[in-house]
This record gives C-alpha cells, structure tokens and sequence, in this order.
C-alpha cells in the first residue's frame, strides 16, 4: 500500500484564523480552542467559561454511518430519511447517480456542548483526503483514526480491536484502498483550519442547530455576531485593497504626468532649437556675401572717389567720380576677383571731372597675394 504525506503545506487564511480563534473550538471528551503560536494554530485546552460558537468534534464523539438508498430523487429521499433516522441524527446526501443515493448521518453523543454549528471532524478531514485514500489521524493521547473519502462518501473507524492497519480498514469498509496519508497530532488545528475554508456552503445548514421559537431570538444574535464581523473585515479589507489600488494608481498616474512634462519640456527645447537652426540656416543661405569686395576695392579707392556701393540682385553698382572713368572701368576688368564689369550709365563729364555708376559681379574664386579662396556663406575657405 502506497504511503504519501497528508498536505498541511498551505497554511489558511487570515480570514478563517481569525474566526477559528474568537469562535471555533474542538471537542475530544476535553474542550479545546484554537490559538496562533509562532504563526502556526494550535490547539490548547480551553478555559471555564469558554463557549464554542463552532465547534469541531472528533470522530469518537459521534457515530457515523455510510448508507445506500436505491433512490435517486433526493426529495423522496430526504422524506424516507426523516422517517428512518434518530433524533438529532444528522445527515448529508453525498451523492446520487444510477439509481443509487449514498448518505452519511452523524449522531453526537450527549456529551458533546452545545454550539450554533457541530462539524464531524471526519467530514472536513475526510474532504481533504484523496478520492480513494485513507488518512491515519494521530492524536495526543495516542488513539488513532482512519478516515477515507470515496466518490463523496466518508468512512470511519478507530485503530482499535481488529481493525489495527490500514489494510483491515478497508476490509471493513468493503473497499479496495491503495494508499495511505500520514496527519500528525501537533499538524491537525491547520488541517482543520484548511479543510474548513474549502467545504461548501451548502453544506452547512445540515450541521447548524435546530432553533425553536424560545431561542430563535438568541441563534439569530449567535448568527448575527460572526456574520456581522464577517461582512465588517470584507468591507474594511476590501476598502484597503481599493485605497491600495486607488494610491498606487495616482502615483503610477503622478509619476506618469511628469515624465510626460518633462518630455513636453524636452520636445519645445527640440523645436525650439529646429527652429533656430532652419532661421539661422535660411539667413546663411540668404545673406549677401561681400567678403571679397574689400580687395577688389582697394585699389579702386586710389583711382576714385567713390560715393556710394549697393548690393543689388547679384551685383555690386558703385557710384563715384573720377579723373578718367574709362581707365579705371579697364583696370577693374583686368582683376581676377570680378566678372562683368561695366558701366550702367554714360558717363557724364564735368570739367575735369567724369560721373560714373560701375557695375560688376564679385567670383566665387578670390585671389589674395599668391593663394586662392573660396568665398562661403560662413567667409573664406583655402583651397
């Protein structure tokens, strides 16, 4: 027979903790209550006065039945059970298929305090257990327990007599187990807590006790209290995770806004900067360049008198006077640094003086003493 380790690896929630330790207590023959040491829940004995809202009992407090009914209809079913079982005795259709309905029914015994809701510990541990696997509880006065679950249906026997392994439990049970799970005495407040948060709602009702008019009053404040608490930790921790969520999204959203400010701030810097590059570009490319005029001019001023130089269309127009306008247009054209030069207007004479407006267009290429350069919008460049 296979051997494997009950899974206590997950521990419950904070939720199920909390109410296990106001309200839950288990029931041996002594009452205990759930405690947290080191983090971990545990069972310890309750003191006097201690009263269990919930309360888990252990399977020899109990007598436990698996029945087969050769009914499907789970409302005849449940009317031939009314009719058959014990007073107290409660019960739970586990499933039903075939034409077959199996029950099991759990009778606590007198025993056993009163609390608003009675679990078998066999139901919940039984729950756990794999569908087909036998679980040997441990307990801390040394008696031993085994609970199995097969299709639905829970099973149980004390290790005592000849019921003393696992292989005559299922024997006993009429079953043909193969393995089993291993649950220690100092593990079993977590696997209760475990197997509680996972039984289903529906399950409840069954286990909850029956009220008569004379304390209905008091079940519904018994109900009332853990439900209130309930619903008040879901509002609060629901409130926090949306606080939570709420502060993190402004300051996903506040860290956001500025990286797009500063991105902003960076792009207008950018056109800013394109901007000025293209002004700067288009007045480069647009300026009138007269570098070489100067040293095409400098001999002029010896010749002439000159009284004005425009920049006009590509052209340099001077107007000025001198002694013999035509010597000094014939000098002007033997200059290497100009092209086309004339005269735009006859040359007017007075006395001994000629009127002339000049003309010419300045080269690319200007000569200077022995090198040559070429004139850019940015000035000289040797060649």
């Amino acid at each position: 027979m296979k051997k494997i380790e009950f899974d206590i690896r997950n521990k419950p929630s904070k939720i199920i903790s909390f109410l296990l330790e106001k309200f839950a207590g288990y029931y041996d023959g002594e009452l205990y209550r759930f405690v947290k040491v080191d983090n971990f829940l545990t069972l310890v004995p309750a003191k006097q006065g201690f009263i269990a809202r919930l309360l888990i009992v252990a399977p020899y407090c109990y007598k436990e039945r698996a029945l087969s009914f050769p009914l499907e209809d789970r409302k005849e079913l449940n009317k031939l059970l009314k009719l058959q079982l014990m007073q107290g005795e409660t019960y739970l259709i586990q499933n039903s298929k075939d034409g077959q309905s199996k029950v099991n029914t759990w009778l606590f015994s007198e025993a056993v305090p009163n609390a608003l809701i009675r679990f078998p510990e066999s139901l919940l541990l039984g729950m756990s257990c794999q569908n087909g696997a036998i679980l040997k509880v441990h307990s801390p006065n040394n008696k031993q327990t085994f609970i199995a679950q097969f299709d639905g249906v829970i099973h149980t026997a004390a290790m005592k007599g000849i019921i003393n392994s696992a292989d005559r439990f299922t024997t006993s049970v009429g079953l043909s187990l193969q393995q089993t799970d291993e649950l220690k005495s100092e593990d079993r407040a977590t696997a209760l807590a475990n197997s509680l948060q996972k039984i289903k709602y529906n399950r409840l009702p069954a286990f909850i006790k029956k009220s008569t008019p004379r304390n209905s009053k008091l079940m519904l404040a018994q109900v009332a209290t853990p439900l209130v608490i309930i619903m008040t930790l879901y509002i609060f921790v629901t409130s926090f995770y949306l606080s939570l969520k709420v502060n993190l999204a402004e300051n996903k959203l506040a860290k956001n806004t500025t990286q797009v400010s500063e991105l902003l701030h960076l792009q207008t810097l950018v056109d800013s900067n394109q901007t000025n590059s293209q002004e700067l570009s288009y007045f480069l490319q647009n300026r009138n360049n007269l570098a070489g005029l100067w040293v095409v001019m400098a001999p002029v001023f010896k010749q002439a008198t000159i009284k004005s130089i425009v920049f006009q269309e590509g052209k340099i127009l001077i107007r000025g006077q001198a002694s013999k306008a035509s010597s000094l247009l014939e000098s002007i054209s033997q200059n290497p640094n100009l092209t086309n030069a004339k005269f735009e207007n006859p040359v007017r004479k007075n006395k001994n003086v000629e009127t002339f407006n000049l003309s010419f267009k300045l080269t690319k290429k200007l000569v200077v003493g022995n090198s040559e350069s070429i004139v850019t919008n940015e000035g000289f460049s040797n060649e």
